[in-house]
């Protein structure tokens, strides 16, 4: 969390904040809005920008594009709760918006190379 939130300042301290409106609403509704759908149209509106052009953008100040940046936030807390609670798999799952406890463990394990419950019994004190 603490290198996306260096990220997230550095793209709100880039050239988004010199186009009409500011990047940091779109930064403060991901903070909001994680765990909804969070959809491409209301992150460029917040922006100010063309939804193609804020996808570029983005992707050019953070390195990763909208939706791998939402996701990696979602698994990043995930984490965090895989190692410090006894909530169930579905559970977190369902708290930070995946659609199913399927497609959770797929992005999990693409991020993470191990499932959730691999993760939480290298983790979990």
């Amino acid at each position: 969390i603490i290198e996306m939130v260096g990220k997230c300042e550095r793209v709100e301290n880039s050239t988004f904040a010199n186009h009409s409106g500011s990047f940091s609403p779109v930064l403060e509704y991901v903070k909001a809005n994680y765990m909804n759908f969070i959809t491409l149209d209301d992150m460029a509106e917040k922006s100010g920008l063309s939804k193609s052009h804020f996808c570029r953008q983005f992707k050019k100040h953070t390195g990763m594009t909208v939706m791998k940046y939402i996701l990696k936030t979602r698994i990043i807390l995930a984490k965090n709760d895989l190692k410090k609670t006894n909530l169930s798999v579905s559970e977190i799952s369902e708290k930070y918006g995946f659609s199913s406890v399927s497609y959770f463990s797929r992005v999990f394990k693409e991020e993470e190379h191990c499932s959730p419950l691999q993760y939480r019994k290298k983790h979990y004190p």
